[in-house]
């Protein structure tokens, strides 16, 4: 199984949304793993003839939901049994989405720098997003390509709208937790993609990685739902929220 590593960038090849849910909806409802494989991969091969791209895209699929680092399979797990609770798309893609920042925290770095533009200026430019990745990251050919793949996959679930303007993108569709378990589940897999496991209430709520979300609900009462989450006082105005 993966170890955890922060520093692993996000999808290297084109995801689908549509095979990021089918992964979800055949692992969750227990089918065998090389059943699953051979599914996806003939999913993946009519879009793409080359067997190395199916192979990485594969890997992608199989680090987010079958077999994910050690340390967010609690959270995967959680996160099967929500879904056959609410086998629904929109929970569909919410777990979805906060399984892919657990599992590759770097997916979670653009989703942030994104969803900080968004906030500050209405519109996110991808050589904006390049720029605050690359800072953090370094100039390097597979980080660039990294970004990209990374931003379709954003288009593709519909997070994010082209403008009229090519490379430059508005908020798309918003999605509303339903309830304190799937919102404070939300929240323990942006703590997961974090190299600081511990985060004040009110930066989990403005947090950009978390864009997609209408996260106006979100209190310490709804946290402490979720036994994986404990929420601790430090100082006279900050409340944190960390991982048990």
């Amino acid at each position: 199984m993966p170890s955890r590593s922060k520093h692993d960038t996000g999808f290297n090849r084109k995801v689908h949304l549509e095979w990021l849910e089918k992964t979800l909806r055949m692992a969750a409802s227990g089918i065998a793993f090389g059943e699953i494989e051979e599914s996806l991969k003939e999913d993946i091969a009519r879009e793409n003839q080359g067997k190395e791209t199916i192979r990485k895209v594969f890997v992608h699929l199989n680090r987010v939901w079958l077999q994910p680092p050690r340390y967010c399979v609690a959270l995967r797990d959680s996160a099967f049994s929500m879904f056959r609770d609410r086998p629904e798309s929109e929970c569909a893609f919410l777990l979805s989405w906060g399984m892919c920042l657990a599992a590759y925290p770097f997916i979670a770095h653009v989703a942030e720098a994104t969803g900080r533009l968004l906030r500050l200026q209405g519109s996110a430019q991808a050589s904006q997003i390049n720029t605050r990745i690359l800072e953090q990251f370094g100039d390097r050919h597979f980080i660039h390509r990294s970004v990209r793949y990374n931003l379709s996959m954003f288009l593709d679930s519909g997070v994010l709208k082209e403008s009229a303007k090519r490379g430059i993108y508005t908020r798309g569709r918003i999605v509303r937790p339903r309830d304190n378990k799937t919102l404070s589940w939300l929240v323990e897999a942006l703590l997961h993609s974090q190299d600081d496991t511990s985060m004040p209430v009110q930066q989990i709520a403005a947090h950009g990685a978390l864009f997609p979300f209408d996260l106006d609900q979100l209190t310490l009462q709804t946290v402490t739902v979720n036994p994986r989450l404990q929420v601790l006082r430090h100082s006279l105005r900050d409340t944190l929220v960390t991982l048990s």
